[in-house]
């Protein structure tokens, strides 16, 4: 078999389809377990008092009044829209949030500032709201029917009652009343909730969980559901306030594609706190809490559940497919000549580049060192999941025990691509990397600006390899030893050559300012 034929192993990633999918998917999932909460709160947000008294008195009167005039199924009002309103606004907001970080972070986005997480959370945010606006109308229009068709059935209404049996007649009526501008009624204040929500749940999620792996812990459910409860204060902190102006600017009765009562989400903003005072703009957040706290639990836990069982599927299917193309005995396991082929296949642009600065005998006791690592490799994860007994302890590999040598081969190849890198850089052999020697390397990989004069792009040339020495300087000697520079690699996704220089450049530049 020749080396074109071999599948070397590799990262497994979700596409942008798979993205899209479990992002949509999880919320969906989620909305059947947390839905009566959300029909409580859209009580409460769009209730005024009526001769000096509230209709409910706080959350859990309301969800007892609900469940005693309209039974079981009031508590549900509105199911189908919030599934089909949380599966098309999150696919955009949970899918988009990591493609989005990576364009406005250079380095590894597990790396990358609170701001820089709130902004590409916003972003999300406004690209879920507007997908979803018209499933949001419908929604909170039919939370707010004391019954299917729009009457009174021993219930009381706080807003006004629309009629509306189904969410096609919904739509169908909006469209009616107003056509498209109705079907988008509310979306800049939809995209300002979503906006402020999603950047303040999204920062403080992956801020927590990042935290949390980068201190040991692996990943699993109870670190998502942590994760995201806590992320839930700061979104309905932020949220709530709009979350009110737009319920009851959703709630009321349209014409020809205007309210009735209120013209705009920033008029019926402006009405409350005229009308009701400050404190109104947060009626109804215990319940948003009640609501958003365990759908972020249900919501991040589906979608880590799926993301990590589609990812370990994929990877499976990988591994298989891999395995097979090195075993080019087809016995069914991997012998010690199979391994260092696949070896030299993997590092063979690492071989090449790092010829120069080694010798041949050297060469080959480093890539002795690396197969001994991947046998250690194959034999703790065997021994791991028997009585102790390995396949590796006979210098073969099973296909079980490939897992391991799978991602420890990856990780041979990152070190030796550190190390080619390293080496390139330090121009003078000397084990150390200098301001000068990054000066020298700096105009091939980042481009000049063609309105700069020759003096001040050898000025920006200067301030920029003395911004990426005081970076990795951890021992402020004045350069950079090997530890160091693997020190800053480390906090990359990808250490290919002029990547590495400029995500160091740009976290550089971000430590400064």
């Amino acid at each position: 078999m020749g080396d074109s034929e071999i599948v070397l192993p590799a990262p497994v990633r979700l596409n942008g389809a798979e993205q899209l999918f479990v992002s949509g998917l999880a919320p969906a999932c989620a909305v059947l377990f947390t839905h009566g909460f959300e029909v409580a709160k859209v009580r409460m947000q769009s209730q005024s008092r009526l001769n000096g008294q509230k209709t409910y008195k706080n959350t859990f009167d309301c969800i007892v009044k609900i469940a005693r005039h309209e039974g079981t199924r009031g508590l549900y009002k509105g199911l189908s829209p919030a599934i089909l309103r949380e599966a098309s606004k999150n696919s955009f907001r949970l899918g988009l949030f990591e493609p989005i970080l990576s364009l406005i972070h250079a380095g590894d986005i597990h790396s990358a500032g609170m701001y820089k997480r709130f902004v590409a959370g916003a972003l999300c945010g406004v690209a879920g709201a507007v997908s979803c606006n018209p499933f949001e109308i419908v929604k909170t229009r039919l939370q707010l029917q004391v019954d299917g068709k729009g009457g009174k059935v021993g219930g009381v209404a706080v807003s006004a009652q629309h009629g509306y049996t189904s969410i096609s007649s919904a739509l169908r009526s909006i469209w009616r009343d107003g056509g498209f501008r109705a079907l988008y009624a509310g979306s800049v204040m939809s995209s300002l909730r979503s906006m402020l929500g999603s950047g303040a749940n999204l920062m403080v999620y992956s801020a927590v969980k990042d935290g949390l792996v980068a201190r040991g812990f692996r990943e699993a459910v109870w670190m998502d559901i942590f994760s995201s409860l806590v992320s839930a204060f700061g979104a309905v902190a932020l949220m709530n306030p709009v979350d009110v102006a737009r319920t009851k600017y959703y709630g009321q009765k349209f014409k020809n594609g205007r309210g009735v009562q209120f013209r705009s989400g920033v008029e019926a903003f402006v009405a409350t706190v005229r009308r009701e005072g400050l404190p109104a703009l947060y009626k109804g957040s215990f319940a948003h809490f009640l609501r958003l706290g365990p759908h972020y639990c249900f919501t991040f836990g589906f979608l880590g559940l799926f993301r990590r069982s589609l990812s370990d599927y994929k990877e499976e299917r990988q591994l298989a497919t891999s395995f097979h193309s090195i075993d080019r005995d087809e016995n069914g396991v991997l012998d010690q000549a199979e391994l260092t082929h696949v070896l030299r296949v993997a590092l063979a642009d690492e071989l090449e580049a790092i010829r120069p600065f080694l010798s041949g005998q050297q060469v080959d006791e480093r890539l002795r060192r690396s197969m001994d690592t991947l046998l250690r490799s194959a034999r703790a994860e065997g021994a791991s999941a028997s009585d102790g007994n390995s396949a590796g302890d006979s210098g073969v590999v099973s296909f079980q025990e490939f897992h391991a040598v799978a991602g420890e081969l990856q990780q041979q190849v990152r070190a030796w691509r550190i190390e080619v890198l390293f080496k390139y850089l330090d121009k003078d052999r000397n084990g150390r990397i200098s301001v000068d020697e990054l000066a020298a390397i700096l105009p091939e990989c980042v481009p000049r600006d063609a309105g700069l004069t020759d003096e001040a792009y050898e000025a920006l040339v200067q301030e920029n390899a003395r911004a990426l020495v005081k970076y990795a300087d951890a021992n402020k000697q004045g350069d950079i030893e090997f530890e160091e520079f693997v020190s800053v690699c480390d906090r990359m996704k990808d250490v290919q050559g002029d990547k590495v220089v400029l995500a160091w450049l740009a976290a550089s530049r971000e430590a400064v300012g």
